[in-house]
């Protein structure tokens, strides 16, 4: 089912609500997904603490390449969707972004034309997306979402939200629940 894959765009609800629920030593959790759909690919996600950092480690310990498409100036995305105290998130995504299997793009460098009516991370949504688009056709786009699965509750940028512009372009979504863990 998965050996098509070209491209994984994860994405996690409510980063710090989900970070709390997933301490930096559980993700032995996340491999095993990652596993089944992962085998040298290009993975894309956002940089913050719990899911897109679990998921960008376990991806690079598999060989795929990431890239990191960040929000946010990088200070600012640090001290808004990585650093919660008494954890090593900010050591992490650190050592994640100098890694050389990892690139790092900004949303203020983006070129293509997004709205400028929604927020920041709802853009970041859809540059993911179409970042995603552009390397694969929608039936080898696959989204692996860190996600409690509630339909609504987190808006435009969140991960329901993600999840419907996905299935929007046809994309496939495979999804971990952390309350199910």
């Amino acid at each position: 089912m998965f050996q098509s894959f070209k491209s994984i765009s994860p994405h996690c609800h409510s980063v710090r609500e989900t970070s709390r629920k997933l301490p930096s030593h559980a993700d032995f959790s996340l491999y095993y997904p990652v596993v089944i759909v992962l085998k040298h690919a290009l993975a894309i996600c956002g940089g913050a603490c719990g899911g897109d950092i679990l998921f960008a480690e376990a991806c690079i310990n598999l060989g795929a390449t990431v890239k990191l498409c960040i929000p946010l100036p990088e200070t600012e995305l640090i001290t808004r969707s990585v650093y919660i105290a008494n954890t090593d998130w900010e050591e992490r995504y650190n050592k994640l972004s100098n890694h050389p299997q990892v690139s790092k793009e900004y949303l203020q460098d983006y070129q293509e034309k997004l709205p400028e009516d929604i927020s920041v991370f709802a853009r970041n949504n859809l540059w993911i997306i179409d970042t995603a688009k552009k390397i694969t056709s929608s039936e080898n786009l696959y989204a692996l979402l860190v996600w409690d699965e509630k339909p609504t509750g987190d808006g435009p940028g969140g991960t329901s939200d993600f999840a419907h512009k996905i299935q929007e372009y046809g994309g496939h979504i495979a999804i971990i629940n952390p309350t199910k863990l």
